[in-house]
């Protein structure tokens, strides 16, 4: 099990630089990019610490029901257990990297719930699929995501710019070939994949 209470997993939000917060958990991180069009939630985390996510979009001030778009790293159950519960709440639409779609829609049971002693019910439908150098805008944000394929066949780092007054600030997700497991061909995919370094 990911924790044993959910609530052993609070974790005080913090603004991180200008527009982007985090109001994420002790073992899920969630951050927040308020584009001044909306909010963009950069993965949920675990359903059942939902609570503890919009507590502490809350304390930011910031309103849920203001998220436009949940944009997960990669298909994981501590990236996107929350998902359908804040889509129901917002309206917001989920992004995710096309070969991950079918671990966030339940077609592949390999969201690593199971491995955590969890079940991974929420299940979603992902309104837009990511590709490499897909970029996706709102307000003032321009994030572009780039396939690190490995952790999963289709994790993604993403960039962005983060702005406080007349100071802006590149910003990226960490994530990578790094792998828990051995599923789908992924250790060949880690020794075959070719990165290189792309202009933002």
């Amino acid at each position: 099990m990911a924790d044993t209470f959910a609530w052993e997993g609070a974790f005080s939000p913090v603004k991180v630089f200008g527009n982007l917060y985090f109001v994420g958990t002790v073992p899920a991180s969630t951050h927040i990019l308020d584009t001044g069009d909306g909010l963009i939630m950069f993965d949920s985390g675990y359903q059942h610490s939902l609570y503890l996510v919009i507590h502490n979009m809350h304390l930011m001030g910031l309103d849920p029901r203001n998220l436009k778009y949940i944009i997960h790293t990669h298909g994981h159950i501590d990236h996107f257990g929350a998902t359908r519960a804040l889509v129901e709440l917002s309206g917001a639409k989920t992004v995710i990297g096309r070969a991950d779609k079918e671990y966030a829609d339940g077609s592949l049971d390999l969201s690593y719930a199971k491995e955590l002693g969890m079940e991974f019910k929420e299940t979603f439908v992902p309104d837009i699929l990511l590709d490499d150098g897909d970029e996706i805008l709102l307000g003032n944000a321009r994030i572009k995501a780039v396939a690190t394929p490995g952790h999963t066949p289709r994790c993604h780092v993403l960039f962005l710019r983060c702005y406080r007054r007349m100071r802006d600030l590149s910003c990226r997700t960490s994530r990578g070939v790094g792998y828990q497991y051995d599923v789908q061909g992924i250790s060949r995919q880690i020794r075959t994949s070719v990165f290189v370094k792309r202009g933002f």
